[in-house]
């Protein structure tokens, strides 16, 4: 009776040992990037120094205390740090660079003028500036770096910089006994943990950011920013904004790395509505919030056992977060057409971000957790498909503007949208009915690879990335393209049909490409030309009978899809764990 229970163990044992020899390669080249600095091994350690409302030393913090580097000192050696840049022209430019891209989504520092008042105290009299305002300065400098794409080490030494400065704030508030309940020393605590998980999402830093926001978050319980009668008596509405700061990121990164939720949106009445009362361009802010919030229910409720619980089919939870992206996309796309000149520019230097995420959300909705395709309607395989597509095509836009900033990350959707354009050709025979199938699909996974080429400089992942696709188009190549094995009859319609929206909103979500809901119309004609590709279909119903699920794989497809969306070269274990 015990063997199985052996059998599981040796199992288990097996995995940890494989994933114990990732981390310790991974561990490697993250040593090689940061060099021998003392900074670079030690910046965990802040996560132990944060003063935690009833922490117990041997049992809350046992995880922050030691580290995979050894015990924590924060008296340690600190090495010297980074020179910020040169003169103040060049700092106001990477100032800049945060604010325009990194600031509108996690507006995280209070306001426009702080950066760009340290910075001029800075170059006046240096020594003015507290290692508080110092390590803000610095991070938000090596936000800007990276943003950039700075080939040189210039963005991670910016990033170290800053964490000496704060180790140095953190041993000075919380010695020798600090006053857990001094809310603006923990609310510096709060924006200096979300700053360095802005870092996070463009260059790899240890440990990974989903600690880091799991210990922002807590921090975030502690002061009860979560409560709306809270956040009220506090009266500043930058304590808001904090808190719904934490909540894009948490859920940001959570979804990326499937964990679960530092806090359960049912926990939650802190209101987002009143974010932009003090800043205009804090409306930009508050869509992205709104749709991490859409992408929080996704997340939660895709499964089948939280759709079990509710009183409708999955395929209607589906059709009713369907109509909420478009609603959103069609409120965010009214800003466009906004008199006020901050607004506006604010809007237009994020629409392409804005849209991206619209795709992505429809895509994580329609593609099925278990990678079952009998999970999937052949209208819903539609949906999945134009969504992946279009992600990749947006992002075709931005790498004509040069302005894919979040590289890993972008590498990490690239490959997954990739991958679903693939798995809907091969998985719903339906699909390869239509004329520009083939094409679409081949069109597609040029422009996939053409990406990942690009971004391989700065994201070597990349490469394996690229491997993977390669391996899955050429087989899928082989075995249905050059044998002839798609009837590509018939023409492809998803209507237009986006939701109850006024003819304005309508016209703009047509525009924008936005996808219209799932209404059955996907096959309306035959096309009359004999096709590009293929075969002749006799008629629709023979066509849908004779075509079958590829079979790609010779194990079990379900597995094998479900292991090729693990990224095989592990992106996830670099960035986030």
């Amino acid at each position: 009776m015990e063997e199985p229970s052996i059998k599981m163990l040796e199992k288990r044992i097996d995995l940890l040992e494989e994933r114990l020899a990732k981390y310790e390669s991974m561990f490697e080249s993250l040593s090689a990037v940061n060099g021998s600095s003392a900074a670079s091994m030690a910046h965990l350690t802040v996560l132990s120094m944060i003063p935690f409302r009833n922490s117990s030393p041997t049992v809350d913090n046992e995880f922050t205390k030691i580290s995979i580097y050894g015990k924590i000192d924060s008296n340690q050696h600190l090495d010297r740090s980074e020179p910020l840049p040169s003169s103040m022209a060049e700092c106001e430019q990477l100032i800049s660079n945060y604010y325009q891209i990194a600031w509108i989504q996690h507006p995280i520092v209070e306001d426009e003028t702080v950066l760009y008042k340290l910075s001029s105290k800075h170059y006046q009299s240096p020594e003015n500036l507290s290692h508080w305002e110092l390590f803000v300065l610095y991070i938000s400098i090596a936000i800007g770096t990276a943003i950039t794409g700075d080939m040189s080490d210039k963005s991670q030494s910016y990033y170290l910089s800053s964490i000496v400065q704060l180790k140095i704030f953190l041993a000075k508030i919380t010695s020798p006994v600090p006053d857990n309940r001094d809310i603006s020393s923990q609310m510096q605590i709060l924006q200096s943990l979300l700053l360095i998980c802005c870092f996070g999402l463009l260059k790899p830093v240890s440990p990974g950011i989903w600690y880091v926001i799991a210990n922002a978050m807590r921090l975030c319980i502690d002061m009860d920013l979560h409560e709306e009668h809270v956040v009220k008596n506090i009266g500043s509405s930058y304590y808001r904004r904090l808190f719904w700061c934490c909540y894009a990121l948490d859920r940001q990164i959570c979804c990326y790395v499937n964990k679960p939720f530092s806090l359960n949106d049912t926990d939650i009445t802190t209101n987002f509505d009143e974010v932009s009362v003090d800043d205009r361009r804090l409306a930009i802010s508050s869509l992205f919030f709104k749709i991490r919030k859409l992408q929080s229910m996704i997340q939660q409720f895709s499964s089948k056992n939280a759709v079990s619980n509710m009183n409708k089919s999955a395929m209607n939870w589906r059709h009713e977060m369907h109509v909420e992206l478009n609603s959103w996309l069609a409120q965010a796309l009214q800003f466009e057409r906004k008199t006020d000149s901050a607004v506006k520019q604010a809007f237009i230097s994020s629409k392409n971000f804005l849209i991206l995420t619209y795709f992505q959300q429809l895509q994580r909705l329609y593609r099925p957790d278990n990678m079952s395709p009998e999970c999937l309607t052949v209208d819903e395989f539609m949906a999945l498909f134009e969504s992946s597509t279009k992600i990749i095509a947006t992002y075709e836009v931005l790498s004509h503007t040069r302005s894919i900033n979040y590289r890993y990350l972008s590498v990490y959707s690239i490959y997954q949208s990739g991958l679903t354009v693939l798995y809907c050709f091969i998985n719903c025979a339906q699909l390869r009915l239509f004329a520009d199938t083939v094409e679409r699909l081949e069109h597609t996974m040029a422009i996939t690879k053409d990406l990942l080429r690009k971004l391989e400089i700065h994201c070597p992942p990349a490469r394996s990335a690229i491997q993977t696709l390669e391996t899955v188009h050429r087989d899928t190549a082989e075995q249905v393209i050059r044998k002839g094995n798609l009837e590509n009859k018939y023409l492809f319609d998803r209507g237009s049909h986006y939701g109850p929206f006024d003819p304005n909103s309508i016209s703009l979500l047509s525009h924008n490409g936005a996808i219209p809901l799932i209404e059955n119309k996907a096959v309306t004609q035959e096309v009359p030309d004999i096709p590009k590709f293929g075969l002749n279909a006799t008629s629709n119903d023979s066509a849908l009978r004779s075509i079958r699920t590829l079979k790609l794989f010779q194990d079990s497809a379900k597995d094998s899809w479900e292991s090729l969306f693990e990224e095989p070269f592990n992106l996830k274990e670099l960035m986030f764990d």
